[in-house]
């Protein structure tokens, strides 16, 4: 699977006189896909359709027609999501009636085109899932931490000093299991690490 690296923006060639203007958006839920829409929306109020479609790791996706006849329009970017492995992803086209209806067929090839425009455009990256991490330890155990953390990849979210040090760490999830356990057991057991999942 993989993952859009930033924002992007495709403006096709207009279609029989109507305007379709792509986006991507990297996402990590429903509530980002919502917001996203939303100021898409803001960006082309006078536009006449914003249609779209969204995966994510949990196997939730969703499209919209917003108007347009049925199938037409969600469901072809959709696919190309599906097609491309993509996840974390959301596409948005928006199209300018240029006065001439394109038929359903004319649809289909319109919003599946500038969705394969957008993701030709677009850099992606592996999709990763990512567990955070939180512990406490004393500072006599720093050294021991240290050397730990060097074997595995890890990102600092947070690091606070005071009677101990308190650190919130992502690290990726299928190498949790064994970073708990290292940490837990090489400290003696004084090192008990929690962690949540949160994806990438």
């Amino acid at each position: 699977m993989i993952i859009l690296k930033e924002r992007t923006v495709v403006e096709v060639e207009k279609i029989r006189g109507s305007r379709f203007i792509g986006y991507g958006e990297r996402i990590r839920s429903t509530t980002d896909a919502t917001s996203f829409l939303e100021e898409v929306r803001a960006l082309h109020v006078h536009a006449s359709h914003h249609c779209f479609a969204w995966r994510i790791s949990t196997g939730e996706e969703r499209s919209s027609d917003d108007g347009e006849p049925r199938g037409s329009a969600g469901v072809p970017i959709l696919k190309r999501l599906i097609s491309k492995q993509c996840v974390q992803t959301m596409l948005v086209v928006v199209r300018y009636f240029g006065g001439t209806k394109l038929g359903v067929g004319g649809l289909v090839r319109a919003y599946g085109q500038t969705a394969d425009a957008v993701l030709a455009a677009s850099s992606f990256e592996e999709y990763r899932e990512w567990s955070v991490i939180f512990f406490r330890y004393q500072y006599s155990d720093t050294g021991q931490v240290e050397r730990i953390l060097a074997r595995f990849e890890h990102r600092v979210m947070e690091q606070s000093y005071s009677e101990q040090v308190s650190v919130k760490i992502s690290v990726l999830k299928e190498q949790v299991k064994d970073f708990c356990s290292l940490l837990h057991e090489q400290s003696g057991g004084r090192i008990v690490p929690t962690n949540t999942v949160q994806t990438q």
